[in-house]
């Protein structure tokens, strides 16, 4: 009995390993994910009013027969970041590390049918990465990032 339940305590031990190695390569650890709380503050809620709209490199990833991303764009005296999805099913967020105490955070749309996020200034975030919310949910790629 001893050494199946040693057995199967190594077996538990490599799924977790597996699973946390996903994580990491898509840019989030369990730890910080399950910490990350919803705050946007109340920077760029329309990021529709931002000049210079592009794609933040690296950051695209397709789902279905859609795609989602990190944009940037231009408002005030700032660059903002914020996660937009097309056609891709589900409802986006944007993960992104904040510069005061690298914790992790995510930003959510601001109505459930939303297709893109609020947007997030680039003197508050160092690391964004577009997210899909599923079951399970689906990460773009995490990238560094200063406007």
């Amino acid at each position: 009995m001893s050494r199946r339940i040693k057995t199967g305590g190594r077996l538990a031990a490599r799924l977790a390993g597996v699973v946390v190695l996903s994580a990491v390569v898509a840019g989030v650890t369990p730890t910080t994910a399950s910490a990350s709380g919803n705050w946007c503050g109340n920077w760029l809620k329309d990021p529709s009013v931002a000049y210079g709209v592009k794609m933040v490199s690296g950051t695209r990833a397709y789902h279905g027969a859609g795609h989602f991303q990190v944009n940037q764009g231009y408002y005030g005296p700032h660059w903002y970041a914020w996660a937009y999805e097309r056609n891709a099913g589900l409802g986006p967020a944007l993960n992104w590390r904040y510069r005061k105490n690298k914790a992790l955070y995510t930003c959510y749309p601001r109505t459930e049918a939303g297709t893109y996020t609020p947007g997030v200034p680039d003197y508050q975030a160092y690391k964004v990465q577009a997210e899909l919310e599923g079951h399970p949910n689906v990460y773009g790629p995490a990238v560094y990032w200063g406007g």
